[in-house]
């Protein structure tokens, strides 16, 4: 997918502000969309409204900071003929380390580590350390190489499994937000 693409679907969804519900169809199709259907209404039953932010970017926010934020994209964007499309949930948090006992209990340290978002940044087809490159630590071990934009607290094309452990972590999130017992 070239630059001037990037910038036309910017611009495009810049002006009409899009709702997930409608570009998601566009761009998953089976249990992909399903699934990501299912969490965004979930966001919006519990308050949390994805607002576009971006191409194909939307954020949800609670107590007027970010929760989390989901993407669609090319998995292989230089590809035309074989190109892949995925979707990504950011879940933000103020202090990962209380979530790891969640993490490990939930089963989702094997899919950070099967499905990790490395930075695979990229200036005229060359691989860049575009400066968002960052080691991290989940549950003890170190990942190298993951896109610093990106949270470390990621999910990459998440199953239904996945994403119910995903709203567990958003609610985690909003307790300790609400200043609310985080042992529950």
């Amino acid at each position: 997918m070239s630059k001037t693409h990037d910038s036309s679907l910017y611009k495009e969804q810049k002006t009409i502000k899009p709702k997930i519900e409608d570009v998601i169809p566009e761009w998953l199709g089976g249990d992909m969309k399903q699934n990501a259907l299912d969490f965004v209404a979930w966001l919006r039953a519990n308050k949390m409204s994805p607002a576009w932010a971006s191409a194909n970017s939307w954020k949800a926010n609670y107590k007027g900071k970010g929760i989390c934020y989901i993407k669609l994209l090319y998995s292989n964007r230089d590809d035309d003929k074989n190109r892949q499309y995925a979707w990504v949930i950011s879940v933000y948090y103020s202090d990962r380390k209380k979530y790891d006992a969640l993490v490990e209990s939930e089963g989702l340290l094997e899919h950070f580590r099967e499905k990790i978002w490395y930075c695979n940044c990229t200036i005229g087809g060359l691989p860049q350390n575009c400066g968002s490159r960052a080691d991290v630590t989940i549950l003890g071990k170190e990942i190298k190489d993951v896109c610093g934009h990106y949270y470390p607290m990621y999910f990459c094309d998440p199953d239904a499994t996945v994403i119910d452990s995903i709203k567990k972590l958003i609610v985690l999130e909003r307790k300790a937000r609400n200043g609310e017992n985080k042992n529950d």
